[in-house]
């Protein structure tokens, strides 16, 4: 186990997804220069050793806060938002990457999400089941 080589002292790095092949890790920051409080980034794992990060954009991205990505398969994201127009506090959405740049995010509503925080959205390979976690 080694340390992610792009934590800063005075940011957080969290809450880590890799794709299924561990070949991309999306995760969330509050370093500098993103769209907002936390924002979803990504990094590919190149010959063992991770890429600089990128932001994964402004269909994902809002000057709230995005956390607790989940990469259901390669082109499906699962994340939580406060920044989309929420119902209270954090709502989970979902992206899907299409020719390599993510849609906009999809609020599920209240089909989903509550008046608290929900987060934490997890799937198995179907997408059909899952859980989520709510306050």
């Amino acid at each position: 186990i080694t340390p992610f080589e792009f934590n800063g002292l005075d940011y957080s790095v969290a809450h880590p997804t890799l794709s299924p092949t561990g070949s991309i890790m999306y995760f969330s920051s509050t370093a500098p220069g993103g769209f907002g409080g936390s924002d979803i980034y990504y990094s590919l794992n190149q010959n063992g050793k991770w890429s600089e990060p990128v932001n994964v954009g402004p269909n994902i991205n809002t000057s709230g806060d995005e956390s607790f990505p989940f990469l259901a398969n390669d082109t499906t994201l699962y994340f939580s938002s406060n920044g989309h127009g929420s119902l209270g506090g954090l709502d989970i959405l979902v992206s899907y990457k299409l020719k390599g740049e993510f849609t906009k995010a999809y609020n599920f509503g209240g089909h989903l999400n509550s008046r608290f925080d929900d987060f934490s959205m997890i799937t198995d390979s179907t997408g059909r089941a899952g859980y989520i976690a709510s306050n």
